[in-house]
């Protein structure tokens, strides 16, 4: 059977942009020609994010959210700049908004300019309102939803990997504990088996 292509993906919103190579061989410094035919040589497929502008990405041909989400990375950690953007960004919003899931998306935004520059939820759920030109009560009683939506997600991702988790780790223990005590019991047996044989003797 064939194997599916793989293709080696980075994207990368460093404020400096990316400054590291692009092949893969060339992190290994200087190769001797005798070990170069077998040293993986391949291009990493770039995104820098940081290079583009705002307008760079809502002409992208990607989803409303995607778009969003980049625009995130590009001015997150600069919020004035990442508020003065939004009403430019009407169409986009609104589109995301009227998705059955937007306000999911919005409220990751909220929590990323929190978490990254910040920056009151409050703030920024205003900014993302004002941009809407919807009613204040509207988008918080959708974001009061969709923050309670994204905290049972979170809970139930936390207990199905506490229980993976606990399985491995159990299957570890019992593993260790079954050595132990086979190693236990073949010292029992052997000794059984000498007394036996001087018996015998």
């Amino acid at each position: 059977d064939q194997l599916p292509v793989i293709l080696p993906v980075v994207l990368h919103h460093g404020q400096n942009g990316w400054t590291a190579p692009r092949r893969f061989i060339e992190y290994f410094g200087k190769l001797d020609e005798v070990l170069r035919p077998y040293v993986p040589n391949f291009e990493i497929l770039l995104d820098d994010v940081a290079k583009g502008s705002p307008d760079d990405l809502r002409a992208r041909p990607i989803t409303p959210e995607a778009k969003l989400i980049l625009l995130c990375l590009l001015l997150g950690k600069r919020p004035q700049r990442f508020f003065g953007e939004l009403p430019k960004w009407h169409a986009q919003l609104a589109r995301v908004w009227s998705e059955p899931e937007g306000a999911l998306v919005f409220s990751v935004i909220v929590l990323y300019m929190q978490r990254v520059a910040d920056v009151p939820e409050e703030e920024t759920i205003m900014a993302l309102q004002q941009s809407l030109k919807l009613e204040n009560l509207t988008i918080l009683e959708e974001f009061r939803h969709a923050d309670r939506v994204l905290r049972e997600r979170a809970l139930r991702k936390g207990m199905i990997e506490g229980k993976i988790e606990g399985k491995i780790q159990g299957m570890i223990e019992g593993k260790i504990e079954g050595r132990r005590e086979g190693k236990r019991e073949g010292k029992r047996e052997g000794k059984r088996e000498g007394k036996r044989e001087g018996k015998r003797e």
